[in-house]
């Protein structure tokens, strides 16, 4: 079993999201177990209305033209979304503000990727490159 990386920083950025978009959105974010890969269901009213995955970046958007996002969580998310109807989405905190992309709203492209500063093998793995330009501002 892989380590979590995951802190109390991290899951206190992730409230702070979730609260911000469930004011901006109108919706209700769920927290979803880890077997789901990636990070919410989204409702209003009650109805599943799509997935989302959260990352946090310490940079601005246009720092690098592309966001890397594991193909794990990009195919799960699509797979959630399509098996309800609704969207897989894509919200970044970066330095510069809160961006959300919706997937399918521009061409991706795929390679390998990941980080290398943990020494961990598993960190490296099939990823897909979403251009940052395709990103709209929530805050």
């Amino acid at each position: 079993m892989r380590p979590m990386y995951e802190t109390q920083d991290d899951l206190a950025n992730e409230n702070y999201i979730k609260d911000l978009l469930a004011i901006a959105w109108d919706a209700k974010l769920h927290k979803l177990p880890r077997s789901y890969y990636v990070d919410w269901m989204i409702t209003k009213k009650g109805e599943a209305k799509g997935f989302a995955e959260l990352k946090c970046r310490n940079n601005d958007r246009c720092k690098y033209p592309t966001l890397m996002l594991s193909m794990h969580k990009w195919m799960h998310g699509k797979e959630l979304a399509s098996e309800i109807g609704g969207s897989f989405i894509i919200i970044v905190r970066w330095n510069d503000g809160t961006f959300y992309h919706k997937q399918g709203s521009c061409d991706v492209t795929y390679g390998i990727g990941g980080r290398t500063d943990r020494g961990d093998n598993q960190d490296i793995e099939p990823v897909v490159y979403i251009p940052t330009d395709y990103f709209k501002r929530i805050t």
